[in-house]
């Protein structure tokens, strides 16, 4: 399993990107439904690093996978900078971009770039 650092997401991202549009659908869904549990399915989590998830609110948990899901299914770049590393981390921020576009009887035209930075104190 990969670590959850840099190198690790983009292996994870390779791999994900490498599945075909239905189970990559899936794969995102899962994101969005249990972001902490798919993150550990996915990624070596030192103990420190749960300790730091399991401190995060549900709220937050979810608005991070619904996040990831859709940067997913959109096959975007995300770049992630340093892994969490305690639970007294000040601030990790997710930023994204998107803008989707739907015409009917033609494929969605997606736009979309994140980054996810993990900010020690």
């Amino acid at each position: 399993m990969s670590e959850l650092n840099p190198e690790g997401m983009n292996q994870v991202m390779g791999e994900l990107y490498a599945l075909n549009d239905e189970l990559l659908l899936e794969e995102a869904q899962q994101v969005c439904s249990d972001f902490k549990s798919w993150l550990t399915n996915k990624f070596t989590v030192t103990d420190q690093q749960m300790e730091y998830l399991d401190g995060v609110p549900e709220k937050v948990l979810f608005m991070w996978g619904a996040q990831l899901a859709a940067l997913l299914v959109a096959r975007t770049q995300i770049e992630i900078f340093g892994p969490p590393q305690t639970f007294r981390t000040k601030q990790t921020d997710m930023e994204s971009q998107s803008k989707i576009r739907h015409i009917p009887g033609q494929p969605p035209q997606v736009e979309m770039s994140a980054s996810i930075e993990f900010i020690q104190p």
